[in-house]
């Protein structure tokens, strides 16, 4: 898994309660596409993630 820098996330997409892409919280993203430097998941919405999700 990808490590993905923090510092461009917001605080809601850091807790995996938006999609770390568009930033869209409903429905909650579910994806794992990467992970925080202290290995927290790193969350993106089904469209974003896309074929690879």
């Amino acid at each position: 898994m990808a490590v993905v820098d923090p510092a461009p996330l917001s605080p809601a997409q850091r807790a995996g309660h938006a999609c770390a892409v568009c930033d869209k919280r409903w429905p909650r993203p579910t994806e794992r596409i990467g992970d925080l430097p202290d290995g927290a998941p790193v969350l993106a919405c089904v469209e974003c993630a896309g074929p690879c999700g």
